[in-house]
């Protein structure tokens, strides 16, 4: 067994860390809410960057980004509950695009929780908690 991290805002260190997903080589993805960040480390727990702050403009967050995954071409996807919208991102923290806003129509969102990805199938399935539902999309 084996831990990393403390409290704080630099570099390897968490304030609230939540969810965490893998790319195909292997490198580890953490949400950290009370920082309002993405982090990014090897297998080994080297920090290799960060993105993300605090707010509501194009690659920040709120504090409640519960969930993240990684797509089979190294695309990250980061859930924003408070915002209601998904952003993905390249590997290294250049944003990509962003959907969803507050709603209950087909791609709107209340408070969506957590994110998985089927590489498969090319789905992208989000749980919409307020609305009570799941929504399916297709990557493109």
């Amino acid at each position: 067994m084996e831990k990393w991290g403390s409290l704080g805002s630099g570099n390897k260190q968490f304030v609230r860390p939540h969810g965490i997903a893998f790319d195909s080589e292997d490198y580890m993805y953490i949400t950290d809410m009370g920082n309002s960040r993405v982090q990014k480390f090897d297998r080994n727990g080297t920090f290799i960057s960060m993105w993300g702050s605090y707010g509501t403009g194009n690659g920040q967050f709120s504090d409640s980004i519960p969930g993240i995954a990684v797509d089979s071409k190294g695309f990250v996807y980061v859930i924003d509950r408070l915002e209601s919208r998904i952003q993905k991102f390249d590997g290294i923290g250049t944003l990509i695009t962003i959907w969803g806003s507050k709603g209950s129509s087909l791609g709107e969102f209340n408070k969506p929780e957590d994110i998985a990805i089927n590489n498969k199938t090319g789905e992208v399935f989000i749980t919409d908690t307020q609305n009570s539902r799941v929504q399916v999309f297709h990557i493109k």
